[in-house]
């Protein structure tokens, strides 16, 4: 059973997000620019039974330079 979203409030995404993935979103971070606000990725995460599932992230950037905000949706 998956926890209550209030349970989420103050954790990060990324430790939902197995440590040898890790990588492929710190090297997305710096390709978020004005020209290219909008990048995909795949990657293996943790469903709330603890099985591993492949989610598709469409993730946004609202950009100021630095980076203020991002949107992520996933995609089972």
């Amino acid at each position: 059973m998956a926890p209550p979203p209030e349970a989420m409030v103050g954790q990060r995404w990324l430790d939902a997000c197995p440590c040898d993935e890790h990588h492929k979103w710190i090297e997305l971070y710096p390709k978020f620019t004005p020209d290219a606000p909008c990048h995909r990725i795949c990657n293996q995460a943790t469903s709330a039974d603890g099985q591993p599932r492949w989610v598709e992230w469409i993730n946004t950037a609202f950009l100021m330079m630095p980076v203020i905000s991002f949107t992520f949706r996933g995609r089972d």
